[in-house]
């Protein structure tokens, strides 16, 4: 189910995961702003968030699991890299804490992923070859579009 929030009720959500949530059934929540369209989905062992913003370098995706505990805020990880569907994408990768949670952000533009994988797709991280999360976006294809019209809708405006 996917339910339409503001990006500020966003925020709070990122480092927990609902616990009446199966594992089996992916949560989507999805939500913009004047400046950020995003969309959110929480898994048993980590919550991903693609975002797409008007702001300078901040469009990406928002990863927060208990495998990026090596993670700072503010301090670039040159050594991990991101694939999806087994493809490296290149992307600058920054630590970030999110409620006090590891994380990092891949900056990237993720309206290319949406739109070739618009159903979800399989995100890998690893870190000098070793792998840390292999993260599968399910249930997608509605989150998606509502990110998509978030983003064209806050294009319009601009």
């Amino acid at each position: 189910m996917t339910r339409f929030l503001p990006l500020s009720l966003l925020v709070p959500f990122v480092a927990c995961t609902p616990a009446d949530t199966p594992a089996a059934a992916p949560v989507w929540e999805t939500g913009g702003d004047a400046n950020v369209c995003a969309a959110l989905q929480h898994q048993e062992a980590a919550t991903i968030m693609l975002s797409i913003s008007r702001l300078p370098n901040m469009s990406g995706i928002n990863v927060v699991t208990d495998s990026l505990s090596f993670a700072r805020e503010g301090r670039f990880e040159p050594d991990v890299r991101v694939s999806v569907e087994g493809r490296d994408v290149p992307a600058t990768v920054i630590g970030v804490s999110v409620a006090g949670a590891p994380g990092l952000l891949f900056r990237l533009d993720p309206l290319p992923l949406i739109e070739r994988y618009p159903d979800g797709f399989r995100f890998r991280i690893t870190r000098t070859g070793t792998q840390l999360a292999d993260l599968a976006l399910r249930g997608a294809s509605r989150a998606f579009r509502e990110l998509r019209a978030c983003a064209d809708g806050r294009a319009a405006n601009e």
